[in-house]
């Protein structure tokens, strides 16, 4: 979730730096200079495009330190890691077909888990 609300805020951020541009470009040069907004002089265009960068800058910063997107992958491979260990109990096949005794197959598995969880936290 937080992926994509980053990403989507980055894109927002992006398109309202263009907008702010493409409109005061296009009314320069329609308006004559005493019906221009004094929102819209060269002066608050530099500090829109400005304030913009420096927050597309800093949620760019945020999204890199936090970095969603790779613990996303980490997580989701556990998950697949898990998932291929019980339908190996399940299906009594691969290192599963060796054990016999289920409290045997449960701490085998209990090391799977934590194995498993050590690749997500390193």
């Amino acid at each position: 979730m937080v992926t994509k609300v980053s990403y989507a805020l980055l894109i927002i951020l992006g398109v309202l730096v263009g907008g702010i541009t493409v409109v005061h470009v296009n009314l320069r040069a329609e308006c004559l200079p005493e019906e221009r907004s004094p929102l819209m002089d060269d002066y608050m265009l530099n500090v829109y495009t400005t304030i913009l960068a420096l927050i597309t800058g800093v949620v760019a910063g945020i999204v890199n330190l936090i970095s969603p997107a790779k613990k996303w992958t980490r997580l989701r491979g556990a998950a697949l890691a898990i998932e291929s260990e019980i339908w190996q109990f399940r299906t009594r096949t691969g290192t599963m077909i060796q054990i016999v005794e289920l409290t045997k197959i449960l701490f085998y598995f209990a090391a799977i888990v934590l194995v498993v969880s050590r690749n997500v936290d390193g």
